[in-house]
């Protein structure tokens, strides 16, 4: 079992550590994998990546490959989440699916950390697809379905932004990945000065995650949780 007890006879409340699920969160061309490959020893050991799944059995641009992938890494998050494994993923965040997984996981008791990553345009990520496709280091999406995917990703992280554990916002409109904000149960712990419009709007629209946090955080302090 992934939650362990460490209350010791006579030292107070019961102490609770709990597994977690670490959800890396961008569009397409935002630079998931990029800061994946930088912040590695930062990941669980079960981390997942569909893309570089779909890439290693022979093209990740085969419709075939992309959806034995997903099946693959679907199973495997499935199977951590029935025994309380600690585990970790790259997504869109831009469908139901993984929103309904982190509002499972938290309430089945794990603490959920995101890593959102933005730019300041949707276009941004198209070029910067675009660019791989032609460069071969990456696999080709709809343009399309990148600008709804940039919006869907912010909605949909405003809407379950109660059941993470914590938030840390990054701006990768440029060269470098700035970090704009961290949030914790209590509420907003950090904002950059003058944080770009994409994150200023997605933080107003979180506002009423403070409020919720502050009530799980007294709820973990009354049981004696202790955050990882």
């Amino acid at each position: 079992m992934a939650e362990t007890d460490s209350r010791t006879k006579g030292q107070g409340p019961r102490r609770i550590h709990r597994p977690r699920l670490t959800i890396v969160i961008g569009t397409n061309g935002a630079g998931k994998s990029t800061w994946c490959s930088k912040h590695e020893n930062e990941l669980p050991t079960a981390f997942y990546d569909a893309d570089s799944i779909a890439n290693s059995l022979g093209d990740w641009n085969d419709r075939h490959n992309q959806i034995q992938a997903a099946r693959r890494v679907n199973r495997a998050l499935r199977g951590h989440l029935a025994t309380r494994e600690s585990f970790g993923f790259e997504s869109t965040y831009s469908g139901r699916s993984r929103p309904r997984m982190v509002e499972s996981a938290a309430r089945a008791g794990y603490d959920v950390h995101a890593v959102f990553i933005g730019t300041r345009d949707a276009e941004i990520n198209v070029i910067r697809v675009q660019k791989r496709v032609a460069e071969n280091t990456g696999h080709a999406v709809d343009g399309d379905d990148i600008r709804r995917r940039w919006h869907n990703a912010q909605d949909n992280l405003a809407r379950t932004a109660h059941a993470f554990t914590r938030i840390d916002l990054y701006d990768n409109s440029g060269t470098t990945y700035r970090q704009i904000a961290v949030l914790r149960r209590h509420g907003i712990e950090h904002v950059s000065p003058e944080p770009p419009e994409w994150a200023h709007s997605l933080l107003e629209r979180i506002g009423s995650m403070p409020r919720a946090a502050t009530r799980r955080a007294r709820d973990d302090h009354e049981q004696g949780v202790v955050e990882p």
